[in-house]
């Protein structure tokens, strides 16, 4: 996974340095690479390197205060090794898009992580509802998790509003249906009056589409302003967090959401992230059993007639923005998992031994 950083070298040539995590099959690191090992290219040109050491925590792979790196690239075999400095972690609750049973998964995953996952001096923020809790990052654990214990319940009005009749299957349909979609609204419509068919006879059914388009309004207008929330609080983040030297890690904590007319901010989240250095892992909260078919068997049926199944069991486009965000900033995309802390150990494991390369780019940024 590798992130740009420019950096001062020598007195009038960039050093271009881009941090590499590299974990074999079992996603351990890898700590006995050479330099012969990388190839990095730019606009397709390889790139030759100048400088490479690693970093890590290792007590067994460290072997003293560190070595500079020199101007040429060591010798086969001989990397020098610098200890890891404080590793910093923002984890962000996704409220407006968790569910309750994602929430209490969450918070459990992180509050095991505090109280034995965080090193000394690492630094740890909570951030929730777009706010960061005590304003700060911290390393001190007692403080993390009292703010820890003060995160309330996630809103889940929305979600129940959605699974009132007459039913919306997800956020996409909300918006589908407010945009004149006539085969969404159709499909909403055929699911109502399947549900309650004497509230669709002759003289009812302008009334049921009515009330369709009404509540399919307001669901997008809310979809809307916490989509653009969630994304606005990423960027500030990755602008933030890129004052603080080395690798960050943000791991935000969601159900997914619908970002149709936000695709160009997502970008903008990663790429910012990036080239700050900041690796966002997206943690799918939901866990197993996401097939709706799956869910509330002895209630009120939450899927009626096949419709519902080809809605609900082909693309997760809520998902997307999860898997974007993951896979442009080097960071982890975790999903059909009920506990979450593994991976939580698996992101620290990683930002624990990595390699910095250093390269004089042929043609200037």
């Amino acid at each position: 996974f590798m992130n740009p950083q420019q950096a001062p070298f020598r007195a009038a040539v960039d050093l271009v340095e881009v941090d590499v995590t590299a974990v074999d099959k079992n996603g351990k690191p890898v700590t006995d690479l050479t330099a012969a090992d990388f190839e990095i290219r730019e606009r397709g040109q390889t790139q030759r390197i100048d400088t490479i050491y690693l970093i890590t925590a290792d007590p067994s792979v460290v072997k003293g205060p560190g070595i500079a790196a020199s101007s040429e690239p060591p010798a086969t075999g001989v990397v020098p090794v610098r200890p890891l400095q404080p590793r910093v972690f923002v984890f962000i609750f996704d409220m407006s898009h968790l569910s309750a049973a994602g929430f209490d998964r969450s918070r459990a995953a992180i509050r095991s992580f505090f109280n034995d996952g965080l090193r000394a001096n690492d630094l740890a923020g909570l951030v929730v509802n777009g706010v960061m809790l005590g304003n700060r990052i911290a390393s001190d654990k007692k403080t993390l998790l009292d703010l820890l214990d003060g995160v309330g319940p996630p809103n889940l009005t929305r979600y129940n509003e959605m699974r009132a009749w007459p039913r919306l299957l997800s956020e996409e349909e909300a918006v589908r249906v407010a945009r004149n979609d006539e085969k969404a609204r159709e499909a909403v419509l055929m699911r109502a009056c399947s549900e309650r068919a004497g509230d669709c006879d002759k003289n009812g059914r302008f009334a049921v589409e009515a009330e369709i388009d009404n509540k399919s309004r307001s669901i997008a207008a809310e979809t809307a302003r916490d989509g653009q929330i969630a994304l606005t609080t990423m960027l500030t983040l990755a602008r933030g967090l890129g004052k603080f030297p080395g690798p960050k890690q943000v791991i935000l904590f969601s159900e997914g959401f619908y970002t149709g007319e936000f695709q160009e901010q997502v970008k903008e989240v990663a790429g910012l992230a990036a080239r700050n250095r900041v690796r966002i892992s997206t943690l799918d909260a939901r866990g197993l059993g996401r097939d709706l078919r799956q869910q509330q068997l002895l209630g009120e049926a939450p899927v009626v007639g096949t419709s519902d199944f080809g809605a609900n069991l082909g693309f997760d486009e809520n998902a997307d923005v999860l898997t974007t965000l993951a896979l442009d900033t080097g960071g982890q995309r975790v999903r059909d998992r009920n506990d979450l802390r593994p991976a939580l150990d698996a992101i620290a494991a990683e930002s624990g031994t990595y390699y910095m390369l250093g390269y004089s780019p042929h043609e200037p940024f």
